[in-house]
């Protein structure tokens, strides 16, 4: 990859590079350019690579490094200079520099070439100074003449001294013409000029930012060193990639981490900041966008480094959209297919001159056919497509798509009924004319499924709309929430996830007149019609609007529960509809009764337990009430035997004589 770089010194410097590597680099490098076999060069080094391709050019190892070229660019680089008397001081320094230069490029690479150029202004407006004598002669001043310019014909015109021999003739390339020749050779320029004129050579740079560098040069080119240095860094820290797959229907894109390490690939072409010593890695993926012909096809991708070199990689794609079997067409008559026909890849195909779906409708001549076409197009349509672009023209006759009617296929399908799945609701309701419902009377909307009544919003024995818990549209309730924040439910809003349905009470008589075979087709309740029907084998609730109720009833000594729902009725003269789901039945296991049986015994045993305890209560009390009679007595004889024992009987008699009874003195 060779980097060429044009400098202009108001003056123009020219850059280009060659190859060289530093030394590591190098002795890595020769150590896979010295194995001239495949399996030699792969077990050399790991970084190793070998080129299979059998028209690979002989003037280039086959056995190559992997590392990229940007490491190290080569240059070339060419300084054409102003060589006016206004650069008189600037071509000094320049020559000053004959050893500093090639000083300063070798630091920058190990590979470069040096080389010179001069140019002078056109002698003829605008290139010239005003004054009169000039524009009599712009080159009075070197003693000669100048003559006219023509447009510039990008052909190199040298004479036997290598000097451009039409200078007089030819006027400068436009900036077109510069920007498609460096675009080709990838030659990138540095406008080193003054302050002056620094604002006219930015606005060049916006025209070719790709290949263009503007750089502010001091008044004698003292900093030229530095401009060419800067010039050469900016240059080689951009790569950018493009190619020519706008030429056909295969894409590329480009995914690149931009030399970060660890970083995600981003979809990108280009990459700046690039430094000395970085890796980038790049993936392109390509994509086929659409088959524009159904056959096979080939496309060549040229993918190239836009900013360095003229170095490509030829991507060649051979694309199959076409198929292998289309030749073989002999077996159409032993797969019966229609006269005039033949075999294509399975298919039966018209021969020439046939068209149709049993190919017998003639199309000899390009006239017939055009006449069969045009009476598939529909005269007072602006669509001039046969059949509207909706259905194949069959021998002068439309066969439309599906959804698509009219004799030039130019009616769309109505909408259908999402309340019954039929065109316009079906009769009664509306008809379908050229792709729109016309709504009979008492109807409305787009499939003529929207009722203007209400009385179908109202409940069986209910007076309100929608039971007072939403709104009817279309003949449908709407329904809201409840206070607790639940949604009613239901046809009529008439149930809620905390709320008793008032329906099922309201349909649980027919439902047990039905059980009981005691009702007719029709039940009446309160002036509303039910009808009743078994369907125990459906376990789900299939229709939406249908609402589940249970009703338990004794049957033979058994328990059952029967569970059904109501719905809205399409019948005349029915206003609801039951439908019994599920039957379930049990009966009285040895568990109830012993259930039962404990029931009773605990009942039994708690009476009795309360029955002691009412006499034990009531024996207690009145132990309770002697012991306090006999402490109130024992107070009491306490209190008159001075609190001896009332039970105590003295052993001591005591008799005393009667008074009448005589007694001598000594008594």
């Amino acid at each position: 990859m060779n980097i060429n770089i044009l400098f202009y010194l108001c003056c123009f410097v020219l850059f280009g590079f060659a190859n060289g590597q530093v030394p590591q680099q190098m002795l890595n490098k020769l150590v896979c350019i010295e194995q001239e076999a495949c399996g030699a060069c792969l077990s050399a080094a790991a970084h190793c690579r070998w080129c299979a391709d059998p028209y690979f050019s002989s003037k280039v190892p086959r056995c190559n490094d992997d590392e990229r070229p940007a490491k190290n660019y080569p240059l070339d680089l060419y300084y054409l200079m102003d060589l006016t008397w206004s650069m008189k001081d600037d071509k000094e320094t320049l020559v000053s520099l004959r050893d500093d230069l090639p000083s300063m490029l070798k630091n920058l690479t190990d590979n470069f070439r040096l080389g010179f150029g001069s140019f002078a202004d056109k002698p003829v407006l605008p290139y010239i100074n005003v004054d009169e004598r000039r524009r009599a002669n712009p080159c009075n001043a070197e003693e000669q003449t100048c003559g006219a310019i023509k447009k510039n014909d990008e052909q190199c015109h040298l004479d036997d001294n290598g000097y451009y021999s039409e200078y007089s003739i030819y006027d400068y390339p436009s900036l077109a013409q510069v920007y498609r020749l460096l675009d080709k050779y990838k030659v990138n320029v540095i406008f080193a000029v003054t302050e002056r004129v620094k604002d006219h050579y930015d606005s060049i740079h916006q025209l070719m930012d790709d290949f263009t560098y503007v750089a502010k040069l001091e008044s004698d080119s003292s900093n030229i060193l530095k401009l060419v240095k800067m010039g050469y860094e900016d240059i080689v820290s951009v790569v950018d990639f493009e190619d020519d797959s706008n030429l056909g229907p295969v894409r590329v894109k480009y995914f690149t981490d931009c030399g970060v390490k660890g970083g995600s690939l981003i979809e990108s072409t280009r990459c700046s900041g690039v430094e000395y010593g970085m890796t980038l890695n790049y993936e392109v993926h390509v994509t086929l966008d659409a088959c524009p012909e159904y056959k096979k096809s080939n496309q060549t991708i040229l993918i190239k480094e836009s900013q360095l070199g003229q170095d490509y990689l030829t991507l060649e794609v051979e694309i199959q959209c076409g198929c292998d079997c289309e030749g073989s067409s002999s077996q159409g008559s032993s797969l019966n297919c229609p006269v005039n026909s033949h075999l294509v890849c399975g298919v039966c195909q018209c021969n020439k001159g046939w068209s149709g779906p049993s190919c017998d409708c003639s199309i000899e001549n390009e006239a017939a056919s055009m006449a069969l076409v045009s009476q598939c197009r529909d005269p007072t349509s602006a669509n001039h497509m046969p059949c509207s672009g909706a259905g194949d023209c069959l021998c002068g006759e439309c066969e439309c798509d599906p959804g698509f009617s009219g004799r030039y296929c130019q009616c769309k399908a109505c909408q259908i009924s999402r309340e019954n799945s039929i065109e316009c609701g079906g009769v009664g309701r509306g008809s379908c004319v050229c792709g729109q419902c016309a709504c009979a009377d008492g109807w409305s909307g787009d499939a003529c499924d929207c009722t203007i009544r209400n009385d179908t919003c109202v409940a069986p024995g209910g007076t309100e709309l929608c039971s007072g818990h939403g709104t009817c549209a279309c003949g449908r309730c709407d329904c809201a929430s409840s206070e607790e924040g639940s949604k009613y439910t239901g046809a009529f809003c008439e149930t809620c996830a905390t709320c008793e349905n008032p329906l099922c009470a309201h349909a649980e008589p027919c439902v047990s007149c039905y059980l009981s075979k005691n009702c007719t087709d029709v039940c009446v309740i309160s002036g509303t019609n039910y009808t009743v029907a078994e369907k125990l084998t459906d376990a789900d609730i299939e229709d939406s609007d249908a609402v589940s109720c249970i009703l338990r009833v004794e049957e033979n000594s058994m328990e059952c529960e029967y569970r059904y729902t109501y719905s809205t009725s399409t019948k005349e003269m029915v206003a609801m509809e039951i439908i019994i789901r599920a039957k379930q039945c049990s009966q009285l296991t040895s568990a109830r009764l012993m259930t039962s049986a404990l029931i009773i015994m605990a009942c039994v045993v708690a009476g009795g337990i309360m029955v002691i305890m009412g006499v034990k209560s009531a024996q207690i009390v009145s132990d309770r009430r002697a012991y306090a009679k006999f402490i109130q007595e024992a107070e009491e004889s306490r209190l008159n035997t001075q609190e001896l024992n009332p039970l105590y009987i003295s052993p001591i008699s005591e008799f005393r004589l009667p008074d009448s009874f005589p007694r001598d003195k000594n008594d």
